[in-house]
């Protein structure tokens, strides 16, 4: 059966939203130019048809029944491996010292934002297939303030997450001072409160309408210039922008990448040592010579030293900086081809109609931009020895049977995988 067979949901009749939630049908009179919609934060796909369905061609339809695919058994399917990975790298860096490692603090944090895009995504899924709760009042506007929200932030703690790894490669001294752990989380704290206010009108501009038997979760019509506005603001600030700056910390990366000869191994900083000759004279006529190995950390004795010094070789290894280039490459392949047809949505004026193309283009680019919230703990995993180490202490040390700790003192489980 092909994509427009009575089993399966039409993609004539659907609503995807500039962030990528889908509603299905809309009122007649969205099929107006963009800049004229009443309703500014959707984007039609098919209501401005210029093709028949019946008179599509074999790649026309091969397109829509991959898109059909993508969003029939990709969402279940990114929602699953999604959220158990990034649950997983959470609870890893949350319970062993790489908490206290600042490219750590942001892999956390996009983490976090990254199951919550998951989870808003599949409300207009499930809205579509077993209960519409996608079209009611609270779940319409959280979904449409979340789902700008986490995309935002996750965009942001990308580029935020290369720019303390160039200046981590760069400038060491001025990155242990400005950009450790501590100064990462403020950093990431300060970004998050101004996203959340930032992003509050989302809440007070879009409504839920009833139209004959059926309700539409839509902007709210005296409110549709404005939104129009906002959304080039916002596809400046939340698509190209963190685009363009990725491109630009990538560079530095990767000539620092391909032109270090420090050597890393198992995600380690390694050290050559030298050995140095003195020779003491004393009462004798004999001399004698000693040798002596200058190592950065021979004057560390106590086991607190000896840690601090582990994570600090960790923070400067070159594995680390090459997982967060190769993260930041995957976001921005993933990003480009969709933030494109956004940007033309969104700033082409007068009397443009979106086209067939646009609307069938656009979809399959949103579906293949919902990877950007999936992909990264899976590369953070195989890539990172500590990681992994981390991870599997953790579940050995949560199953091993432990005697009822006493009320007064009760111990912590902390995992020291460095």
């Amino acid at each position: 059966m092909n994509y427009f067979g009575s089993e399966k949901i039409d993609v004539m009749e659907r609503v995807s939203h500039d962030d990528g939630s889908v509603t299905h049908g809309l009122p007649p009179t969205s099929a107006t130019p963009y800049n004229e919609t009443s309703f500014g934060n959707v984007t039609t796909i098919g209501l401005v048809n210029t093709t028949s369905p019946m008179g599509l061609t074999s790649a026309e339809r091969f397109m829509l029944d991959f898109i059909y695919v993508l969003d029939e058994y990709g969402v279940p399917s990114m929602l699953t491996i999604g959220v158990l990975s990034n649950i997983l790298l959470a609870v890893t860096i949350r319970h062993t010292e790489m908490k206290k490692i600042a490219p750590c603090s942001y892999f956390y944090a996009i983490s976090i934002v990254d199951t919550l895009y998951l989870f808003v995504m599949a409300i207009p899924w499930v809205s579509l297939r077993l209960v519409d709760i996608y079209n009611m009042q609270g779940f319409c506007q959280m979904v449409y303030y979340l789902n700008l929200l986490t995309t935002f932030l996750s965009s942001w703690y990308v580029v935020m997450l290369l720019f303390e790894r160039v200046i981590t490669c760069y400038k060491p001294d001025t990155a242990d001072k400005y950009f450790n752990a501590f100064r990462s989380k403020c950093y990431i704290t300060t970004v998050s409160i101004f996203a959340i206010v930032a992003h509050l009108y989302l809440t007070w501009t879009s409504g839920v309408y009833q139209y004959g038997n059926r309700k539409f979760c839509m902007v709210i019509p005296e409110n549709s210039q404005n939104i129009v506005i906002m959304r080039k603001i916002d596809t400046v600030f939340s698509f190209i922008l963190p685009v363009v700056l990725c491109l630009l910390l990538i560079i530095p990366l990767s000539i620092f990448l391909c032109a270090s000869k420090l050597k890393c191994v198992d995600g380690i900083l390694r050290l050559k040592t030298t050995v140095i000759t003195v020779e003491v004279r004393l009462n004798s006529t004999r001399s004698q010579r000693r040798r002596y190995t200058e190592c950065p950390s021979c004057s560390l004795t106590s086991p607190e030293q000896i840690r601090r010094q582990k994570l600090l070789l960790f923070t400067q290894s070159k594995r680390l900086t090459l997982t967060s280039v190769i993260v930041a490459i995957i976001f921005v392949i993933l990003s480009i081809p969709h933030n494109l047809i956004k940007a033309k949505i969104a700033f082409l004026n007068g009397n443009y109609v979106i086209t067939y193309e646009d609307q069938t283009f656009l979809k399959l680019f949103e579906e293949l931009y919902k990877l950007n919230f999936v992909y990264k703990a899976l590369v953070y995993f195989p890539l990172l020895p500590e990681m992994r180490k981390g991870l599997v202490r953790l579940l050995l040390c949560c199953l091993r049977r432990r005697p009822k700790p006493n009320k007064e003192n009760k111990p912590r489980c902390i995992v020291t995988t460095l």
